[in-house]
């Protein structure tokens, strides 16, 4: 015998896409895209939905709202300790609910104030944030070896070939200024398949390259080489944070 089944009726939406949360001078904001099929493949109209949005603190920020953005107002992005802010966004109709879709996350906090100075001693933070990220491979930070002698270094080690990571610091008060420089210690292994690109992401979340090292175009020994980058700051916002993102080609070069 054959089976056949018919849905009547209005759908449960599947989980909103493209979740993306932005610093919209000092206002989180927080935008997406309308799930347009639902669970049982049934069309959705957006007229149908509303939707809850849930703050990383476990704060429902937002509940039966229409649309496809959202300012959080309640939350101050410039003010207190540095630390991680995401929301999860669901979508509705009168049959229920989809899953929570995630944001990316971003830093709330006042920003560090220039000069900023970070060195890792003995294996330590000076500055309470740091974040990291990455896939077969992660940064550390280690007491094991330094170019300045203070026993400490953020240790990039990959655990296969193409693995990458990165690890950015928090958000550096860049207002009012045309042009930064920044100076940076990077132990190079000459030779290996090993690349390090350094860079700027900006409170909307665009990343631009300032620097970049390409050790398999290298030649000499290994050790330490001193950088200086001056990175323009014209238009690009009142903080940064600056991100050093290594890729692994070998799977074994620190």
């Amino acid at each position: 015998p054959s089976v056949d089944s018919l849905f009547v009726g209005t759908d449960i939406p599947t989980s909103p896409g493209n979740v993306k949360l932005v610093d919209a001078n000092g206002i989180a904001h927080i935008s997406w895209t309308a799930p347009n099929i639902g669970m049982n493949g049934e069309d959705i109209a957006p007229s149908q939905l509303t939707y809850d949005i849930l703050r990383n603190d476990n704060q429902l920020v937002a509940h039966d709202i229409s649309g496809t953005s959202f300012d959080d107002v309640s939350v101050d992005l410039n003010t207190s300790n540095q630390q991680f802010c995401q929301y999860a966004v669901k979508a509705k109709t009168v049959a229920g609910s989809s899953d929570y879709a995630m944001s990316n996350p971003i830093v709330k906090g006042a920003p560090y104030e220039l000069p900023f100075h970070e060195s890792f001693p003995n294996g330590s933070l000076s500055y309470g944030f740091w974040g990291t990220d990455g896939i077969g491979a992660k940064w550390s930070i280690s007491s094991n070896t330094s170019s300045d002698n203070d026993g400490g270094c953020a240790l990039f080690n990959p655990s296969r070939a193409e693995g990458s990571s990165t690890l950015y610091s928090g958000k550096i008060n860049i207002a009012g200024l045309s042009s930064v420089k920044l100076d940076y210690d990077c132990y190079v292994t000459p030779g290996s398949n090993t690349k390090l690109l350094v860079e700027v992401r900006r409170p909307d979340m665009t990343v631009v390259k300032v620097d970049s090292i390409d050790m398999s175009t290298m030649s000499g020994t290994k050790g330490w080489k001193k950088r200086f980058v001056n990175i323009s700051t014209t238009d690009a916002g009142n903080y940064c944070h600056i991100l050093f993102h290594a890729i692994s080609g070998d799977g074994v070069t620190n």
